[in-house]
């Protein structure tokens, strides 16, 4: 660009600026520009959807809360066939609380490094 092209641009910045600090023009204009992004940014990030950030996709939504409790007769009985029993901690278990290996997808898909609670007899 030529400077003919340039000069008119720059000419209310230079009128701007008369009898003022370029300190704080500058300061002024980074200002309002930092301002202009940040508004820019909120009003064009995408909003997620509430269900985007659920753990728990699936199970006991009719709930507030979802609480499970186990009493140690019932745990005994769990156990009396004399295996282990894994139960989900991932929420993404088809047969959930009972854990059915869902989490391997889920660790390799989102790097986490998640797995069952397992009871041993």
């Amino acid at each position: 660009m030529s400077a003919d092209l340039i000069e008119p641009l720059l000419m209310p910045l230079r009128s701007a600026m008369e009898g003022k600090d370029p300190a704080l023009v500058v300061l002024s204009s980074c200002l309002v520009t930092a301002f202009s992004v940040f508004v820019l940014m909120f009003l064009l990030k995408p909003k997620a959807k509430k269900e985007a950030s659920w753990v728990n996709k699936n199970f006991g939504k009719d709930c507030d809360k979802c609480v499970n409790f186990l009493t140690p007769t019932e745990i005994e009985d769990l156990l009396k066939d004399g295996k282990p029993k894994a139960f989900c901690r991932c929420w993404k278990s088809k047969t959930f609380p009972m854990c059915d290996g869902s989490h391997a997808a889920h660790n390799k898909e989102t790097g986490d490094n998640t797995g069952p609670l397992v009871i041993k007899p």
